[in-house]
């Protein structure tokens, strides 16, 4: 609740403060690697402020960024389906 108060006084909407808190609980990333409480007030501010300050779900990047499967580099070339005899070859 104190991330929506916070948030509301900068006109950032609430679903996107409730998307912070959520981000920080799953990745347990509100302290830094000496154990300090992490400066959150500013970081939701920059968070907003990169992600073009949406004011609809829809408008947020990461729900915007489409797929996320990696192409086939394969595609249209002669060695298009034949991934499978290289699966075990070294990397270079």
């Amino acid at each position: 609740m104190e991330v929506v108060e916070y948030g509301s006084g900068l006109s950032i909407p609430e679903w996107y403060c409730k998307h912070y808190h959520d981000q920080k609980e799953i990745k347990r990333s509100w302290q830094n690697t000496q154990g300090n409480l992490i400066n959150w007030k500013r970081e939701i501010s920059k968070w907003f402020e990169n992600d073009g300050k949406p004011t609809r779900e829809s408008e947020h990047g990461k729900i915007n960024r489409g797929n996320s499967r990696k192409s086939n580099a394969n595609t249209g070339t002669l060695n298009e389906g034949k991934g499978n005899l290289y699966a075990s070859a070294a990397r270079v």
